[in-house]
């Protein structure tokens, strides 16, 4: 609210009706000076924002409650032109951001540079972010761990590894395009169920050396207690999948990977990801699909029956064994 619009004498009055002791509610303040309740709540603020007491304002003479009331209005001019200025620098600075000749970071510095009485940092990045969207652009800022660009080879190239049955490159393919579009590491770790370390360090490799670098397929060396463990928990989950979802009382005719996983935890209290339970399944020669159809007993003993079976041909294998 700029200078005051209506009479000296109804702000003098609205001052002087707040009594400490018994302040009027809003209604009966408009009223009593016959103003609409929204001209009196912006002036009682303005009044506030002057610093002065109510009474002390009542007492105030008129040339004092107009310079008041230009000061306040300055004040909230100011703001509105200082982001008038970045509107002016933003179409600029996204494109250079853009081609990864600056970041967030140097592009505030230049704007610092130029206007001094500027926004500090986390201002300009609270405007930029909400100017991009209002433009279409993708909401999260540009980081160190996003890819700025990818070439139409590339793109070509990872577009066929999203569409194939290699997990490792459908994760990579997924990580590289949908960093290109501004989703977050942490989204992005959630969605290819890897660590957010591995998904940092395919967008670096990615970032340093381009798709070569993706391409390169390392597998650590793991140590025979680990590979143990990872026996045991496929032979697990197969034993689990042996078995109907009912039996772990859940209600399902038939197993899914998500429901699998749940079984898993809740009986050995681990918790495991779908894609290592696909990659286990894979690796005793089934698709999941199939797995479901010829792995899966409707016995609710099968387990017991199984450990009794086992159990007997160990028995024969050793009374063989003696006879010889």
């Amino acid at each position: 609210m700029g200078a005051p619009r209506i009479a000296v004498s109804k702000i003098r009055l609205l001052a002087a009706l707040h009594v400490p002791d018994r302040i009027p509610s809003i209604s009966s303040l408009a009223k009593i000076i016959r103003l609409s309740k929204s001209t009196v709540v912006g002036y009682r603020g303005l009044i506030k924002a002057s610093g002065y007491s109510f009474s002390d304002f009542a007492a105030l003479r008129p040339g004092e409650m107009d310079a008041i009331f230009h000061q306040l209005a300055m004040r909230h001019r100011r703001p509105r032109q200082r982001y008038a200025t970045l509107l002016t620098i933003f179409p600029l600075m996204q494109a250079n951001v853009s081609h990864g000749t600056e970041n967030l970071k140097q592009g505030w510095a230049a704007y610092k540079t130029h206007h001094p009485e500027g926004y500090g940092y986390s201002q300009f990045a609270a405007h930029f972010r909400s100017w991009r969207e209002t433009q279409g652009f993708p909401t999260s800022l540009f980081t160190k761990w996003q890819v700025p660009r990818i070439t139409q080879e590339d793109m070509d190239e990872l577009k066929k590894w999203r569409r194939s049955n290699d997990r490792t490159r459908w994760a990579k393919a997924v990580v590289v395009i949908d960093s290109h579009r501004g989703i977050g590491t942490t989204n992005l770790s959630s969605k290819v169920e890897k660590s957010c370390r591995i998904v940092k360090s395919w967008i670096d490799a990615y970032n340093q050396q381009g798709i070569p670098a993706l391409r390169a397929n390392r597998k650590r060396r793991q140590g025979s207690k680990k590979l143990a463990e990872m026996q045991q928990k496929r032979d697990q989950i197969i034993e689990i999948l042996h078995e109907t979802p009912q039996i772990h009382k859940i209600n399902r005719a038939s197993w899914s990977l998500k429901t699998l996983a749940q079984a898993f935890e809740k009986q050995y209290g681990q918790p495991i990801g779908k894609s290592t339970i696909s990659d286990y399944v894979i690796a005793e020669g089934y698709s999941f699909k199939k797995a479901r159809r010829v792995l899966t007993s409707p016995d609710p003993n099968y387990r017991e029956n199984c450990r009794k079976s086992l159990a007997c041909s160990q028995l024969c294998e050793m009374t063989r064994s003696s006879s010889r």
